[in-house]
């Protein structure tokens, strides 16, 4: 299945050359109703220093494009490549604003705050005093 998903890449022009590449086949949900496709025959390249906006209605599966892209979302057909290497998970090289906060309820807002120097794991006690 990868060296299809390669070859999707590697072999469609609209997917090749850009500092970012996408070539989703198709990204699936399941639902008490049966499969729902949110994606499908996405085929992108995007140079460096492009600026690109993706647009769409509600649900049309661009939040979930954005995931993708940040590593965040892995259970899909194709494939997506940052400078030649494929993402497959999240990377300090790259991050999302998600529309809706994302604070952990069960911490405080100091410690929301400082969780993050935890995951860039600063070691020294005036760098992560600078967050705050």
């Amino acid at each position: 299945m990868a060296a299809m998903v390669d070859e999707l890449v590697l072999n469609n022009p609209a997917a090749t050359g850009g500092a970012l590449e996408i070539a989703i086949a198709h990204k699936t949900f399941s639902t008490p109703h049966g499969p729902l496709t949110v994606l499908r025959d996405i085929y992108l390249a995007i140079d460096l220093g492009e600026f690109v906006c993706i647009v769409g209605g509600s649900g049309c599966g661009k939040t979930t494009l954005l995931r993708i892209v940040a590593g965040l979302e892995t259970d899909y057909e194709g494939a997506v490549r940052l400078d030649g290497r494929r993402i497959a998970r999240p990377d300090l090289n790259r991050g999302v604003v998600f529309q809706k906060h994302r604070l952990l309820p069960w911490l405080t807002v100091h410690d929301n705050v400082l969780s993050a120097s935890r995951v860039l794991c600063f070691r020294n006690v005036s760098a992560k005093s600078n967050i705050i």
